[in-house]
């Protein structure tokens, strides 16, 4: 049997849990996000397999990564570097399936144009309305402009001590000032790793707040199953529903790499389920009515799998009135954001106390 047919074998009983969980289906029902697969919790597998399996875990949004194989008769990645033909592949395999690819990365980005926009250019073409990336502290000017033409949104992602988006100060002062566009991807994990609190970085980052990558911690032990670590699911749901969030939730989960997809269908319904006992929302995603009106000067692009504004072709935070990419001061040594952190960045609420930060044996950006 290939490993793709006993995955679906060997998970199938947890995938209804999850379902039944999740009131049936991928989106929770009354809620304004919708779940998604991460493509480094399948990075053993082919990209096309690993939407393959974020299908029959029941969801119907992913995150790509960059450089994945698309499957064994390909030599190239995901990325830039897909011809126009690859690229028509990745589409029809994931509308055959109807899972949309709704974000990319972690990526790096930089203060090159010549490096940026390439990746904006790509995610463009393919559809793909947010950008979960690592951007260098110099690059935040160049990413207003690209965020404002292309109408793609940039995430922030937190990659726990001693990296430059540490705390979620650290996130807040990079988007300070900065085009609605310009955000953040909550990696909760990372959050714990940080000796801080997954629903108090979504209710301090607010409407700032894009996607998240919803892994779990055991603080001082390492990753574990969504649900069975140091993150408060209850908590975190209310603090999505507080700051009316309505981005996609992409499970990653880094453990198990040849078979992730039963501890990951035990954490979606650990996840579903916190979500339906904490109670739900009554505007949903789906109405177009809740969506505000583009404001990139390239307009709304239509999605090619679903009947639906494409996530990036609006955003929930309108421009600020006194924003404006060509008279905004420039900062482009970005001289506020130091690498240097505080031994404590307090957030909003009573956190709870932690030990002392230990080095993450992970060497992965997700």
């Amino acid at each position: 049997m290939s490993k793709t047919g006993a995955f679906f074998v060997k998970t199938m009983a947890l995938v209804m849990m999850a379902a039944l969980a999740g009131g049936g289906g991928p989106a929770h029902a009354g809620e304004t996000w919708t779940d998604a697969g991460k493509a480094f919790s399948f990075r053993n597998f082919t990209l096309f397999e690993a939407l393959e399996q974020t299908k029959a875990l029941g969801m119907t949004e992913f995150e790509a990564n960059p450089g994945q194989q698309l499957s064994p008769n390909h030599d190239v990645g995901m990325g830039p570097e897909l011809s126009e033909a690859e690229r028509d592949e990745v589409r029809e395999k994931a509308e055959a399936l109807g899972v949309d690819i709704v974000a990319f990365g972690v990526v790096t980005l930089t203060a090159d144009e010549a490096q940026a926009r390439p990746i904006f250019e790509f995610a463009d073409d393919m559809d793909i309305g947010i950008l979960v990336a690592h951007p260098d502290l110099d690059s935040f000017d160049l990413l207003d402009e690209l965020a404002e033409e292309f109408g793609i949104k940039v995430a922030i992602h937190n990659h726990g001590p001693e990296s430059n988006y540490d705390k979620v100060a650290d996130t807040l002062e990079a988007v300070e000032g900065r085009h609605p566009y310009i955000g953040a991807c909550v990696d909760t994990g990372h959050v714990i790793r940080s000796q801080e609190e997954p629903h108090e970085a979504v209710e301090a980052l607010g409407e700032r707040v894009h996607s998240l990558h919803l892994k779990d911690w055991e603080y001082g032990e390492g990753e574990t199953i969504v649900g069975e670590g140091d993150m408060d699911l209850s908590a975190l749901a209310n603090a999505l529903r507080a700051v009316e969030f309505d981005g996609p939730i992409a499970l990653e989960y880094e453990l198990q790499p040849d078979n992730p997809a039963p501890d990951m269908a035990v954490g979606l319904f650990n996840w579903r389920l916190a979500v339906v006992q904490t109670g739900s929302r009554t505007t949903r995603r789906s109405s177009i009515s809740s969506t505000p009106p583009n404001t990139s000067p390239r307009g709304p692009r239509p999605c090619s799998a679903r009947p639906r504004p494409r996530r990036g072709t609006g955003t929930p935070n309108t421009a600020p009135s006194s924003w404006n990419a060509r008279t905004e001061p420039k900062r482009s040594s970005a001289p506020w954001i130091t690498t240097s952190k505080p031994a404590n960045s307090p957030l909003p609420g009573a956190a709870r106390s932690r030990p002392n930060a230990t080095s993450s044996p992970e060497t992965n950006t997700t």
